[in-house]
């Protein structure tokens, strides 16, 4: 459900690698898909973006965090990609060593292999940290906003696009041929 001003955009930029991708302006937009999807067992979890603003605090691409049970949240933290989990065994957060940049397209991939959790940016392995059994709650699943830690300056404002959460952990050479497919421009329309 979108709450908000979040609408799927027209990308007119060619070397883009979407043509159409969701658009949140930063101002309390944001997609609750429910709460089902949980993220207790392995999986992958994948999108393309270009946030405006990666220098802000927490900017969550993705989250199940609206308890203190919430066991996840994807983010971009001061020019970085978090990851903030919570788990039996595990409470904080571990993040790329890569900066990234505003303004620029970015495949992100976070596979979660127990207990190991994995991000890659542009399907190159940057991080891994033993977080641990997440847990299954009845937290709300968002993209674009953590529910629990709401705040205008955590607000994500730019472009998310291909978002996939597969229910298999995928491989570095997996998430290295998506990634390529994800990034490549998606051309001139034909009419």
């Amino acid at each position: 459900t979108p709450y908000g001003d979040a609408q799927l955009a027209d990308i007119e930029d060619p070397q883009a690698p979407v043509g159409r991708a969701l658009y949140l302006d930063g101002d309390g937009d944001y997609i609750d898909c429910g709460k089902e999807i949980q993220f207790d067992r392995d999986f992958t979890f994948n999108a393309v973006v270009n946030c405006f603003d990666v220098q802000k605090d927490f900017t969550a691409i993705l989250g199940k965090y609206d308890s203190d049970d919430g066991p996840l949240v994807i983010s971009f933290h001061y020019g970085h990609l978090n990851c903030w989990v919570i788990s039996e065994g595990y409470h904080g957060s571990f993040e790329t060593e890569e900066e990234l940049s505003s303004g620029q397209w970015y495949d992100v991939t976070v596979v979660y292999e127990k207990p190991v959790m994995s991000i890659y940016i542009d399907g190159r392995l940057d991080v891994q940290e033993d977080v641990g059994r997440l847990k299954e709650c009845d937290d709300l699943v968002t993209i674009g906003r953590q529910a629990e830690l709401y705040k205008p300056e955590y607000q994500y404002e730019g472009y998310i696009g291909k978002i996939r959460i597969y229910d298999v952990p995928m491989n570095e050479a997996e998430v290295a041929v998506m990634a390529k497919a994800n990034l490549e421009p998606h051309g001139e329309e034909e009419p």
